[in-house]
């Protein structure tokens, strides 16, 4: 269905986009008032996004538009695509992400600005980007926005610093949970809910049937046994655990059997010395091993299962192997179970989906399709597929598509490597893509005639993605193969039943949402808009940008700088600075070492630091409740540093806006970085020249000083004398008046 471009906003080039109207129903609504968009990937939410931008700009024309993706391929999508259809006249558009330094990230006023969520919110803390300007956010892929993922901060900061605060959110799908939906809901202040699907009567004339061919898939009777084996082995470990009286019922799922693994270890960290409860972990933790082994038989059959427990002898032959994992690994069992794989996996039956693959790519490249997408869930099973096709088909040409990260031997694909392979893939010079999630979300691969699910997901978000890449210009397929009576198969109805569910969840939140709410006139005239002033400054390091403390100190109106700071994390004056650990953080500080050399370093170079701990407990990390309680105490009575306690990073943001208050408002006490050390008091000049003695340090440098009142009388004194101060023994007395007395030889080794 089509109509008349002039219906269609100012900002738009004429003849780019073709005129929908449930499109610009919605992106009317959205320039109004805070809306969440829910569009299954293929209906145009990247258009809503452009129509938006375009009516805000025709009400606000001095504000400038901040629009978030998730990485940066999605981001210069998105740049390019508003590039192509947008009349930018008098707005410029500007790309911010990581990849471009800070140094040329320099706003412009009336700017659409496209980026990524990190990149923006260094720079907002860093006052380089002034929220103030900008009339509209828009958060692409906006089910994210949970937890301490960058979108969170910056809505929060952009909704209390914005003269104009408007947010538009775009997602594929979002879980069907009211009380995940409420935190985005009120997170994002979302007045307006709009939803439509498929079958939504102003989308169908848009949209194109697409036709389900399930490829049921036979495991081969070793399989079968290896399945059988496992099983056993894990039911086994299960009724450990559950005889140990530890826990009241066994865990069904996954999630379950995480939440029950860390449940354990803060009770364990609690009660070390309770042998039913260490007993109880290592156990499930041999049940985790197994039912990753099994998921990956389920899905990748030999291939992908032997992958895996390679991974795990590796492992196994490290320093410090936990013994449960080896003795795992002996199981007669599992020895077995690996056996008959190797033996499905020697004769070529590794994966017996394969040849499955293979006949249906064949035969739809054959009939004219343009284009394929595979979608696999495991890095490893996308090169298996790809070498596979490689040495088994002329007509076949297939590139991956996989993530940055990397793993065991494979490298993983960079931003710019992800985007050749989506260009290559949608000019036809490849025909088939091989795509892991990353192919799921976001990028424009284009419509093509028929996707695959070489294996499944049970997420109805991953579904729904997944078949969306087909049916947008013409009747699509989807293929989807499984294994019979494994995990794979389960997945996939459950994937099927949460996307009803899903569907039935969203068309009620949306009518409960109302489509036709609109701001009142005070909202709309925006006599709340807030001024934007800096009470007090803090110097912070860089890599603190990252944290929430940085964000709440913006809310705080704090003015942050900035800076490589090479001892501490956050400068509050010339006096006063803070080295900020989480709980997690000190304990690992700790473990390598570095907690004593960072409070030395603070104490030499500031006259009044301070450790700030952040967290619930530091006894729930794993390391030794002893270690700890003995840092601690070593950190505040030998060196005499104050400790500070934090709950959150509220709480700590709190702590430090106060002190810059106290030390810059009312002390009047300048900003001063100090990466060099203090002029040393006379007191301090004497320990350092005790603590140069062999096996001395600054605790026996003040016993020794205490007991001959002089460095000199310490120089001078007998083995006898020295033997006398408690902790040094006869062979520390004698290390330390043979280097007194001694000759001084030129490169001499002697001891």
């Amino acid at each position: 269905m089509s109509g008349r471009i002039t219906t269609l906003p100012s900002l738009i080039k004429p003849n780019t986009i073709e005129y929908r109207k449930y499109q610009v129903s919605i992106a009317k609504h959205a320039s109004q008032v805070n809306t969440l968009v829910v569009l299954p990937t293929g209906l145009g939410k990247s258009i809503i996004a452009a129509l938006t931008i375009a009516y805000r700009l025709e009400r606000l024309p001095e504000s400038s538009v901040l629009f978030l993706a998730p990485t940066r391929p999605l981001a210069l999508q998105h740049y390019s695509f508003l590039k192509k259809i947008m009349l930018l006249n008098d707005y410029t558009l500007q790309i911010w992400t990581g990849s471009i330094p800070p140094s040329k990230r320099v706003f412009k006023k009336k700017s659409i600005v496209v980026g990524t969520p990190q990149a923006l919110l260094n720079d907002v803390i860093a006052q380089r980007i002034p929220l103030q300007e900008f009339s509209l956010l828009i958060l692409d892929e906006v089910h994210r926005c949970v937890g301490n993922y960058p979108y969170t901060q910056l809505s929060s900061l952009y909704l209390q610093l914005s003269h104009y605060p408007l947010i538009l959110g775009l997602t594929a799908s979002i879980k069907p949970e009211r009380e995940r939906l409420e935190r985005i809901r009120e997170l994002l202040k979302i007045r307006n809910i709009e939803y439509r699907d498929e079958e939504s009567p102003d989308v169908s004339p848009y949209v194109h049937k697409v036709h389900f061919i399930l490829k049921p898939i036979n495991f081969p009777y070793p399989l079968k046994e290896c399945r059988r084996l496992l099983l056993s082995l894990m039911q086994e470990h299960l009724n450990k655990v559950y005889k140990l009286g530890v826990i009241s019922s066994k865990p069904r799922t996954y999630r379950e059997l995480e939440a029950l693994i860390n449940l354990l270890r803060k009770k364990v960290a609690l009660n070390p010395s309770d042998r039913y409860l260490s007993d109880a972990l290592k156990s499930l933790a041999s049940i985790r091993r197994i039912s990753i082994a099994i998921e990956r038989l389920d899905f990748g059959g030999a291939s992908l299962f032997l992958n895996f427990m390679q991974t795990l002898f590796v492992k196994s032959e490290r320093p410090g192997t936990p013994k449960a994992l080896k003795m795992l690994l002996r199981d007669q069992r599992m020895i077995d179970a690996i056996q008959l794989a190797k033996i499905i996996d020697s004769g070529g039956g590794g994966n017996p989906k394969l040849p499955v693959l293979l006949n249906i790519l064949e035969t739809e490249l054959k009939k004219g399709s343009k284009g394929v997408i595979v979608f696999t869930s495991f890095r490893y099973t996308s090169a298996e597929i790809l070498n596979y096709l490689q040495k088994n088909s002329e007509v076949i040409k297939p590139i991956r598509l996989i993530g940055q990260s990397k793993r065991q031997n494979d490298k993983g694909f960079s931003q710019k490597k992800q985007w050749e392979a989506v260009s290559s893939f949608k000019s036809g010079f490849h025909n088939v893509l091989i795509a892991t999630q990353v192919g799921e979300e976001g990028l424009d691969i284009t419509s093509t005639d028929a996707v695959v699910f070489f294996d499944n997901t049970s997420s109805a978000i991953r579904f729904i993605q997944r078949k969306g890449r087909t049916g947008r210009i013409k009747t699509g397929k989807v293929y989807i193969l499984y294994y019979r009576n494994t995990r794979d198969e389960s997945y996939l109805w459950a994937a099927m039943r949460k996307e009803k569910k899903l569907k039935k969840f969203l068309r009620e939140i949306s009518s409960a949402g109302g489509s036709s709410i609109y701001p009142s006139l005070l909202e709309f005239t925006n006599l709340h808009k807030k001024e934007f002033s800096s009470e007090v400054k803090i110097i912070i390091d860089y890599r603190e940008l990252k944290s929430q403390v940085a964000s709440e100190l913006k809310k705080l109106g704090v003015a942050l700088i900035p800076t490589n700071l090479s001892i501490g994390d956050y400068i509050i004056s010339e006096k006063v600075c803070i080295e900020r650990k989480t709980a997690g953080d000190f304990s690992k500080s700790i473990v390598d070492n570095r907690l004593f050399d960072q409070i030395r370093a603070l104490k030499s170079a500031y006259e009044s630091p301070i450790l700030l701990i952040e967290g619930e407990s530091l006894y729930l990390t794993g390391v030794d409740a002893k270690a700890v309680r003995g840092a601690l105490i070593t950190i505040a009575v030998d060196y005499g540093l104050p400790i500070l306690w934090s709950r959150s990073a509220i709480e700590t943001a709190l702590l430090l806006r106060r002190m810059a208050i106290r030390e810059q408002r009312e002390k009047g006490v300048r900003m001063r970085i100090r990466a060099e050390k203090k002029p040393p008091t006379l007191y301090e000049q004497q320990l350092y020249l005790v603590s140069g003695l062999p096996g001395i340090e600054r605790k026996l440098a003040e016993r020794l000083l205490r007991k001959f009142s002089t460095p000199q009388k310490v120089f001078t004194a007998s083995q006898q004398e020295l033997v006398e101060v408690e902790g040094i023994g006869k062979q520390k007395a004698n290390q330390i008046r043979k280097t007194l007395t001694t000759p001084f030889k030129p490169e001499s080794n002697s001891n």
